[in-house]
């Protein structure tokens, strides 16, 4: 009798799991930009935890779209959740997001349209831009039909803002970011023109007869100087002024500080 054929298992194809970009790119495409407005108060808050956290942190925030521009969306206020953190991860849990947005919620029973849209993180001292992680956390929202708000700053003060539109499955890739201010535009202006108008930078002239201006700060005293002779050109010493400068060893060492002063800037600094 001939031997029975072994039968070859049977090898079931492997079924890749899609990440948040793929799904993202997939479901979604891009749209034209709206932009986003933190509150005074959103961006403080935002500043000083991203300041005072070593770890990657994260926080979640109340949106409340603007009545008169549908492209505006303010980010009303944040708060911090109960999470996890690391050098480059941080994972919130669903009771902390759960509390934090009752809280939220709490805080503005006054407005009736906004809702809990914002998931923000830190990148501590890297670069603010998303990484497949961060774009697979934002893509968990992706059943929810709202516009919904992601956001990276780090260290340096930088912000990266993308906005999923989960209506009509639309993202919006790094869009412009505005803080809430006490000045307007126009304000701004305004102070800008009296800067130019009003404020005249005094000139010195030194015995050499050259113009120079007068350094922010005097040297400490005791602190000696370098001549750095050119060809055909002033003397300078180290701050920069194009003067005869009267070396400390020229003056009496028992000089109280205020007489010495009072001798350098009328040796070094006037006609």
């Amino acid at each position: 009798m001939g031997k029975k054929k072994a039968k070859k298992p049977v090898v079931k194809p492997l079924v890749k799991v899609e990440d948040g970009e793929t799904k993202r790119n997939r479901i979604m495409r891009l749209g034209a930009s709206p932009y986003v407005v933190y509150s005074f108060l959103a961006r403080q808050k935002i500043d000083y935890i991203v300041g005072a956290v070593g770890t990657e942190v994260g926080w979640i925030g109340l949106v409340q779209p603007d009545a008169d521009d549908p492209l505006c969306l303010n980010v009303v206020d944040i708060e911090l959740t109960e999470q996890t953190v690391a050098s480059t991860t941080c994972t919130l849990t669903a009771e902390g997001k759960a509390e934090s947005s009752e809280i939220l919620f709490d805080r503005y029973p006054d407005l009736t349209d906004a809702y809990i849209g914002y998931w923000g993180h830190s990148h501590v001292n890297m670069q603010a831009s998303p990484s497949g992680q961060d774009v697979d956390t934002a893509m968990e929202n992706s059943d929810t039909p709202s516009i919904y708000l992601a956001a990276i700053h780090n260290k340096r003060g930088d912000v990266h803002m993308d906005v999923y539109d989960f209506k009509t499955n639309i993202f919006y890739d790094d869009v412009e970011v505005y803080d809430e201010g006490y000045f307007t535009a126009e304000e701004k202006g305004e102070l800008d023109d009296l800067i130019d108008e009003l404020l005249t930078q005094e000139v010195y002239v030194s015995k050499m007869g050259y113009g120079t201006y007068k350094p922010k700060a005097l040297p400490a005293s005791g602190e000696s100087y370098t001549y750095h002779q050119h060809a055909m050109q002033a003397t300078y010493d180290k701050y920069g002024w194009q003067s005869d400068i009267v070396l400390k060893s020229e003056f009496d060492d028992d000089m109280l500080d205020s007489e010495y002063w009072e001798k350098w800037d009328k040796e070094n600094s006037y006609v």
